[in-house]
């Protein structure tokens, strides 16, 4: 038993492991508790349409912008996060609430 029962379901049948590469992740993945599986269609998938990808892209360059010329207040780097979002193609607040504004994602 010991610590390993802390973090498996099964601590049998996991066989060699190698600690070193994917041979790891892989038993690490299948003997998990089944409440910390993560779901293959849930990481990260686009959820943000090309128009809308284009504008945040703008407009976080924009904004960044404004931390060089204009007001030149460090305020302007939160226009990182429209360019991350529109550069990536997925937007957190997006996927909380489960909106989809690409229309080849849906």
């Amino acid at each position: 038993m010991g610590l390993a029962s802390l973090f498996c379901d099964k601590v049998t049948d996991i066989g060699p492991v190698i600690w070193y590469g994917a041979t790891v992740q892989t038993a690490w993945k299948q003997h998990r508790p089944a409440h910390t599986k993560i779901k293959e269609e849930q990481n990260m998938r686009r959820n943000v349409g090309s128009w809308e990808r284009t504008f945040r892209v703008f407009a976080g360059l924009l904004i960044i912008s404004l931390a060089f010329v204009g007001p030149k207040t460090n305020w302007a780097y939160l226009g990182i996060i429209p360019l991350a979002t529109g550069v990536m193609g997925w937007c957190a607040p997006y996927a909380l609430f489960g909106i989809k504004t690409c229309k080849k994602c849906q």
